[in-house]
């Protein structure tokens, strides 16, 4: 039995080549009057190789659903459905307005919103200087204390987190 077809019906414009709706009559990029017999139709296996979304457009929203869910997590910590010390000393209003702003960040990066693109970027800015700073800091002290192997792991993989994020960002988002 063969299957329906679930790409759109697509037309290619025959001055700029965009792909245009069927019923479309004027290019929307080029704005070429298009008739009949002056375009032609685009096939399933076309479509889909021009569609085909680039690891850099796969990495965004991942880097933003990443986001979001780092910030539903702090949410459930503040209401301390995951239990922590922090909600025991008064934290839960902190955990909770960075909880709720980490999460409209992520999924206005999702929606590709320019305002949380321009937040996240300077908000990698910021935690890779703090998270270097950091980081330098741990090294120094290697000495002076015992070494804190699971802490320097955290702000290094946070760093590396962040560089990519903010690779990403600058590759893929409209600011």
């Amino acid at each position: 039995m063969p299957r329906a077809s679930t790409a759109p019906r697509t037309i290619e414009c025959p001055k700029c080549h965009q792909q245009l709706p069927q019923w479309a009559q004027q290019c929307q990029f080029c704005k070429t009057q298009l008739f009949p017999g002056a375009v032609r139709n685009i096939n399933e296996a076309t479509y889909a190789a021009r569609n085909k979304p680039t690891w850099t457009e796969v990495a965004y929203i991942v880097v933003a659903a990443i986001v979001a869910l780092q910030g539903v997590f702090m949410l459930l910590e503040a209401f301390n459905v995951i239990p922590n010390l922090w909600y025991e000393i008064g934290g839960g209003t902190f955990f909770g307005i960075f909880g709720s702003i980490q999460v409209a960040l992520g999924v206005g990066m999702l929606c590709h919103q320019i305002w949380a693109q321009f937040l996240m970027k300077w908000i990698c800015v910021l935690s890779i200087l703090g998270g270097g700073f950091g980081f330098l800091r741990t090294l120094m002290t290697l000495g002076l204390r015992e070494p804190d192997y699971v802490g320097m792991v955290v702000q290094l993989f946070s760093f590396c987190f962040f560089c990519f994020a903010l690779y990403v960002i600058n590759t893929e988002a409209d600011v």
